[in-house]
């Protein structure tokens, strides 16, 4: 009774691990994905957050907008949907590589 008690409780514990760690590796948000939202009847906003806080990988070929537009997208989850493909750009480091900070010099006439 005892061993089938914690055999049970293995399985149990293994189950959960396994739901977790897939919860953790979502794939991508894609075309489809948006498509099927739309589908479903889900609200803009709603569909605009999930593109906003998913990783993603949105093709945003002008065919692949046109398919979009008329599956019915809108123009606010287009305009999401290309600017989550947009790279992020990293802020230009205050000290140039050599190590010396550049001071810019006026130089006045006189």
């Amino acid at each position: 009774m005892k061993t089938k008690l914690t055999s049970i409780l293995v399985v149990a514990m293994l189950s959960i691990g396994i739901a977790v760690a897939a919860e953790g590796q979502q794939k991508p948000l894609t075309n489809q994905d948006v498509i099927r939202m739309i589908e479903e009847k889900l609200p803009e906003s709603v569909i605009i957050s999930k593109i906003q806080t998913s990783e993603t990988k949105f093709d945003t070929s002008p065919a692949a907008i046109s398919e979009l537009n008329k599956k019915g997208v809108s123009e606010k989850v287009l305009n999401a949907m290309v600017n989550a493909n947009k790279p992020v750009q990293s802020p230009a480091p205050a000290i140039p590589p050599g190590g010396h900070p550049v001071v810019p010099m006026v130089w006045m006439a006189g």
